[in-house]
């Protein structure tokens, strides 16, 4: 199983994932439910996660 993730300059690129990985992410898609984005990570409003709600989110796990 593998995954296409866009990376600096949005280059397209697709990686390989360990068996764990690929269950661990099937687990997080069964709990997360269907959204209208195809991204795996979304906020709250079910938008595609931005770095700048990564870093918010990051911040209160920190604190």
């Amino acid at each position: 199983m593998s995954i296409r993730v866009l990376g600096k300059g949005r280059r397209e690129r697709t990686l390989p994932l360990w068996r764990t990985t690929a269950a661990a992410l099937r687990a997080w898609l069964a709990v997360r439910g269907r959204v209208a984005v195809p991204e795996m990570f979304v906020n709250g409003r079910g938008e595609p996660l931005s770095r700048w709600d990564f870093a918010y989110a990051y911040s209160q796990v920190r604190s």
